[in-house]
């Protein structure tokens, strides 16, 4: 390690690893770094970032390092010093209080529930009303839509009730091509998506949850249905050795500010959608050590979430 590498570290006032680009080997860290995890020397040098730290959620140049009960936002670059190259990750220290961000995102969910429930409320007292004024000569009309409208904020308490919904896990090995291939067919038969497969790596025995995975795949196919640009575009599922599933669409990418966002409920574009797809799918990854994330945003490579499987999987 050169001094110029510790006197980078040093100079800054943010917490700051420094470690091996290809080994992932931590070789040096400043004081403010020990001070904020909290961590001796010896624990920290040496190790490996994935002894330490398990990686939850990676966005744009921002990852999530979990260890213990706490989480750690991190900045992640790679530098050359003498030649030789590694990886920065600057620790960011979180306020405990709320963010501006955080709030705005709070009250955007609020504003959406009570639009969502209010909208079909509104029907049913309005038709509710026309009935006391017909008298005798109910409208059949009038109690359709009451019944309709009575459905749809039934609809809209069970959506969000299912976010509270623990999965029992039930892993069997299964062979990924096969097991791909009939969801990709069932999803055809039932839309005029473009889906094209790419299966040739699949592992033909790989540990997995079916019902979750089978949720979790439909869900970011009906993602990337809405969000293309048309039903000419193709949607692409591809299946890498490691078993991690890509799915990849072409529309508009999805805004800086909101990729932070995605996965928290009630972050929806579409007046009729409660935002909640997503962070299903990525609730229940979760129970199966499993995590959704997004991985690409870009008008040229497209927009890609992938189902990325843990090391006890492969």
């Amino acid at each position: 390690m050169t001094n110029d590498a510790k006197n980078l570290l040093n100079n800054s006032t943010q917490p700051a690893i420094l470690s091996d680009l290809k080994a992932g080997k931590i070789l040096y860290a400043n004081d403010a770094a020990f001070k904020y995890l909290d961590i001796q020397q010896e624990a920290l040098i040496g190790s490996k970032i994935t002894e330490l730290f398990q990686s939850m959620q990676s966005l744009q140049e921002c990852t999530i390092w979990k260890r213990g009960q706490k989480q750690y936002q991190i900045q992640e670059e790679e530098i050359s010093i003498s030649g030789n190259l590694y990886n920065k990750a600057t620790l960011k220290i979180v306020d405990n209080e709320l963010s501006d961000s955080l709030v705005k995102t709070i009250q955007h969910m609020v504003s959406l529930l009570l639009h969502r429930l209010r909208s079909p409320l509104t029907g049913v007292l309005g038709f509710n009303e026309l009935l006391h004024d017909a008298g005798p000569n109910i409208n059949q009309k009038y109690l359709d839509s009451i019944d309709h409208g009575l459905q749809d904020i039934n609809d809209i308490l069970n959506e969000i009730e299912s976010l509270t919904e623990i999965p029992e896990i039930h892993i069997q090995t299964v062979d990924l091509n096969q097991f791909i291939s009939r969801i990709v067919r069932k999803f055809r038969n039932n839309s005029k998506a473009n889906i094209q497969v790419d299966l040739s790596n699949a592992p033909h025995a790989f540990p997995i949850d079916p019902a979750i995975l089978e949720d979790c795949i439909n869900e970011l196919l009906r993602n990337a249905v809405e969000h293309t640009n048309s039903e000419l575009e193709p949607i692409t599922i591809q299946v890498k050795p490691n078993g991690n599933i890509r799915i990849t669409n072409y529309g508009p990418v999805i805004p800086l500010e909101q990729t932070q966002e995605i996965f928290y409920p009630f972050v929806t574009s579409k007046i009729r959608n409660m935002g909640l797809g997503l962070t299903k799918s990525s609730i229940r990854a979760q129970a199966m050590d499993t995590h959704v994330r997004l991985v690409t945003n870009s008008t040229i490579d497209g927009i890609s979430f992938e189902i990325q499987f843990s090391d006890d999987n492969k």
